[in-house]
């Protein structure tokens, strides 16, 4: 099951304490490799098991 996230590249840097050209250069890397899907203002999680192998760094 897809997960839809409605929210924006700033505010998603602003909670994580980065910068928003981070947060779109990761996203796009992740949309890349078809974990996400982004459109305006929201990000659809396509496959949350491989962005949490990549959170757990394997």
């Amino acid at each position: 099951m897809d997960v839809l996230v409605h929210t924006t590249h700033a505010q998603l840097a602003n909670e994580l304490g980065s910068v928003r050209e981070m947060v779109s250069r990761l996203l796009k890397g992740f949309e890349v490799q078809g974990l996400v899907a982004l459109a305006r203002e929201q990000v659809e999680i396509l496959d949350p098991a491989g962005l949490r192998r990549i959170s757990e760094g394997r």
